[in-house]
C-alpha cells in the first residue's frame, strides 16, 4: 500500500471512529434528556390537582421537561413516560390533536394514565373528536386495568349520573372510596363531600347510603389539608368550631387549621376566622380580630355579601362590638366619614366595596 493509501486508510478510520464517537455521545445526551424528562415531572398524572397552586406546578413542570420529552422519545420512542409529558404540554398548549395521538401513543407502551387521558378526550369530545361515550368508558376501564386512580374515580362519578354505565350510588361510593384509598387526592374530596352531605344527593338518596356521616369525612380532608389543599384545611376548621352541628368545639384544631388555610393565601379562611371570632364559635370571641379579619377578606378580593356568608357559616346579625371596630378601620383608612354606631348602613357598605373592589 502506497502513502497516499495509507494515509487515505487512516482518515478513514479516523472517520468511523469519529462518527461512532458521535453516536455514542448522541445516544449519550439523549439518556441524559430522558431523565431530566422524567425527574422534572414525576410519574404521569391524569388526574386533577388538590389545589390550584398544585396543579400550576404540575403543568409548568411538564411545560419546562417539554423540549428534553420531545428529544428523549427521538432515540426512546416507546417510553411511555415520555411520551405522556409531552402529550400534556402538547395539550396546554392546545394541541389537542398532536396531543391526543401521542397519548395513543404512551397508552399503546402501557402507560394507564394516558387511558384515562384518551376515555377524557372521547368524554368530552376534546380536539376533533365527537363525543363517544362507549369508548371513553372502555378507555377508562383499560385505565383502571393498569391502576391509575383518576380514572376509577371518574368511572364512579359516571356512576353517579348514569352516563354510559347504569346509575348506581353505591358504585360510586365503593370507586371513590378505592380511588381514595389509593391516594387520588380529588377522589378524597368528592367522597368527604358525601360523608358532610355536600354533594347534592337528595335526602332519601343521603338516607340510603347512610349520609350524612363527618366523622367519616374527617381522615380524607386532612389527608388533603396536610397534601396542600386551603379548602379542606377550611373545612376542618368549620367541622372543628361546631358551628354547623352539635359537635363539641375544638378551639385548638379549629385555630390549627384555619392559620393553615389563611397561611395558604387563601381569602376564604379570613372570612371564616372574622365569623367565628364575631360569633365566639370555635373560637375566642374578640370584635377587633374579627373586624382586621373582615378588612383583610375584602383586601384579597372576598365580596362584602360573601364575606359573612361563606364556608357554609352565616354570621347573621352584626355583633355591635365587631361592627363599631369594623366601622373604625374603614374610617381610619379614609374610607368612611359616619358615626361609629354599630349600625352597618349605606355608608359602611360603600366603604367596605372599596376595598374590595367592587
Amino acid at each position: 500500500m502506497g502513502l497516499a493509501e495509507k494515509a487515505k486508510s487512516a482518515l478513514g478510520v479516523m472517520a468511523v471512529g469519529a462518527g461512532l464517537a458521535l453516536a455514542g455521545s448522541t445516544a449519550w445526551a439523549d439518556d441524559a434528556a430522558l431523565e431530566r424528562c422524567l425527574s422534572r415531572t414525576g410519574a404521569p398524572n391524569a388526574g386533577a390537582p388538590v389545589s390550584e397552586a398544585e396543579g400550576q406546578a404540575y403543568l409548568e413542570a411538564v411545560l419546562g421537561a417539554r423540549r428534553d420529552c420531545g428529544a428523549a422519545i427521538q432515540i426512546h420512542p416507546e417510553n411511555g413516560d415520555a411520551l405522556f409529558n409531552l402529550a400534556l404540554a402538547e395539550e396546554t398548549r392546545r394541541r389537542m390533536d398532536v396531543a391526543f395521538s401521542l397519548y395513543e401513543r404512551s397508552a399503546a407502551a402501557g402507560t394507564a394514565a394516558a387511558y384515562t387521558k384518551i376515555g377524557d378526550y372521547h368524554n368530552f369530545g376534546l380536539g376533533s373528536r365527537n363525543e363517544d361515550i362507549a369508548a371513553a368508558v372502555a378507555a377508562y376501564r383499560q385505565a383502571v386495568a393498569g391502576g391509575d386512580m383518576a380514572a376509577v374515580a371518574t368511572l364512579g362519578l359516571m356512576h353517579r349520573i348514569g352516563r354510559g354505565v347504569p346509575r348506581d350510588l353505591e358504585a360510586m361510593m365503593t370507586l371513590l372510596a378505592e380511588a381514595a384509598e389509593g391516594g387520588y387526592g380529588f377522589a378524597q374530596l368528592r367522597l368527604a363531600s358525601l360523608y358532610l352531605g355536600t354533594e347534592g344527593l337528595s335526602d332519601a338518596e343521603n338516607a340510603a347510603l347512610g349520609l350524612p356521616d363527618p366523622a367519616r369525612a374527617m381522615p380524607y380532608l386532612a389527608q388533603l389539608a396536610e397534601a396542600g389543599s386551603p379548602g379542606a384545611a377550611l373545612r376542618l376548621a368549620v367541622l372543628a368550631s361546631g358551628a354547623q352541628g352539635d359537635a363539641e368545639p375544638d378551639a385548638e384544631a379549629t385555630e390549627r387549621w384555619l392559620n393553615m388555610a389563611v397561611e395558604a393565601g387563601y381569602p376564604p379562611a379570613l372570612a371564616v376566622r372574622a365569623i367565628l371570632t364575631e360569633t365566639g364559635q370555635g373560637l375566642l370571641y374578640d370584635p377587633q380580630a374579627a373586624a382586621e379579619d373582615y378588612i383583610a377578606a375584602l383586601e384579597a378580593g372576598v365580596g362584602f355579601d360573601e364575606m359573612r356568608r361563606t364556608g357554609g357559616l352565616d354570621a347573621g346579625r352584626w355583633d355591635r362590638g365587631t361592627a363599631m371596630a369594623f366601622q373604625e378601620i374603614l374610617r381610619a383608612r379614609g374610607l368612611y366619614r359616619g358615626a361609629i354606631d354599630g349600625i352597618i348602613g349605606a355608608g359602611s357598605r360603600a366603604g367596605a366595596a372599596q376595598l374590595a373592589g367592587e
